[in-house]
């Protein structure tokens, strides 16, 4: 690949771009990138995927896919293309829409107002993790290297039903129904993940993000890599054993997985630290961890702090259902929510992206072995 003479490239009316002055690389070499050929296959690829991997660096733009059914064609930004959040209000809809917004991180409105520059402006006008710099041009196409076969292998064991047995058990019948709602929990997760990387609502973002955790926990479940329905959700929210199950699978992405691991190493970092900071009563924080009520609000255990995050995030996450200590058999509304102010960082939303791709590098991540490509007993 390298770049091209005169690039000529009309960027979509909505996409707001700082510098349009750039280099397009086009990466059209069969079997390197994006395996432009116009085979059957080709066509049936989810571009969508594609899109996705683009905007792994929000605010900036690595790419844009676009084309014919079996012959797509990746172009790579240099420099990236950057988003920009219009000043405020952008419609008539901004305004009802504002006043719609919760869960925002609280932030001083002091350093809000001291520009639009700013990094708490730039925070609040975006509501989402902001990466101050983008992986560079040569990582970028390791990266889509390592994408492209990662995304073609992962589809073909979806599509496979051999993959998916009774109860899991790799010696009994194969069972085409799970295949099949697996493939639209998949599908769900996809685009759940992308949802929660565009929607410009906090409160939705953050929603998304719960309801990908239970996706992703009812998996598990269904995998037999948890015993219980909520073990996994916990997992991913569990600053020590979320950044663990993750990070090993992320920092072996070509190109860019070492930057990727310490970006979750500081979005799990930002998660623990908002959370424990939101707790009011300070006498409930001691050295040895978390004092909270039981299960039957008679006495108070000690939990540690990442579990102790892990629990209020649940109980957030139960919030769709309301705030009643009565409808839930964990009393925990009463039990951790009236010791917290709210408070969850914007970053949060960059966990599903995270997950997707820790899952996309190793399905082991939720309990699934699918069988070895090409290979035969």
């Amino acid at each position: 690949p390298g770049p091209a003479a005169s690039p000529s490239f009309v960027f979509p009316p909505s996409l707001s771009v700082r510098n349009a002055t750039m280099t397009v690389y086009l990466i059209e070499r069969h079997g390197a990138i994006a395996y432009f050929s116009k085979s059957p296959q080709s066509a049936r690829r989810p571009w969508h995927l594609f899109h996705f991997a683009n905007y792994l660096w929000y605010p900036f733009v690595s790419g844009f896919t676009a084309g014919q059914p079996g012959l797509q064609f990746l172009f790579l930004f240099d420099p990236p293309a950057r988003i920009e959040r219009p000043p405020f209000p952008a419609d008539w809809l901004a305004i009802l829409a504002h006043a719609a917004a919760f869960g925002e991180e609280a932030l001083d409105v002091r350093d809000i107002f001291r520009g639009v520059d700013h990094p708490a402006h730039q925070k609040r006008a975006h509501g989402r993790l902001l990466h101050t710099e983008h992986a560079g041009m040569g990582d970028m196409v390791a990266f889509w290297r390592w994408f492209v076969p990662a995304v073609d292998a992962l589809l073909y064991n979806v599509a496979d039903a051999a993959n998916f047995t009774v109860h899991g058990n790799p010696e009994a019948d194969i069972d085409a129904r799970f295949a099949f709602e697996h493939l639209l929990t998949m599908e769900r997760v996809v685009k759940r993940t992308i949802a929660s990387m565009c929607v410009t609502e906090v409160g939705s973002a953050k929603a998304a993000v719960f309801e990908i955790a239970d996706l992703f926990d009812t998996l598990s479940k269904r995998f037999c890599n948890t015993a219980t329905d909520t073990e996994f959700f916990k997992t991913l929210f569990n600053p020590s054993t979320g950044l663990s199950l993750i990070q090993s699978r992320l920092s072996g992405i070509p190109g860019i997985g070492d930057r990727l691991a310490k970006i979750a190493e500081m979005v799990y970092g930002q998660l623990r630290d908002t959370v424990l900071d939101s707790i009011w009563m300070r006498s409930k924080a001691t050295a040895a961890g978390i004092a909270v009520r039981d299960r039957h609000l008679h006495t108070e255990i000690v939990e540690s702090p990442d579990e102790f995050v892990a629990n209020v995030m649940r109980a957030y996450r139960n919030g769709h259902h309301g705030y009643f200590t009565d409808s839930d058999p964990q009393n925990r509304p009463s039990r951790y929510l009236w010791m917290v102010d709210g408070n969850v960082p914007y970053s949060i939303t960059a966990l599903p992206a995270l997950w997707l791709l820790a899952y996309i590098a190793d399905p082991g991540l939720i309990g699934w072995k699918p069988l070895a490509i090409a290979s035969y007993d």
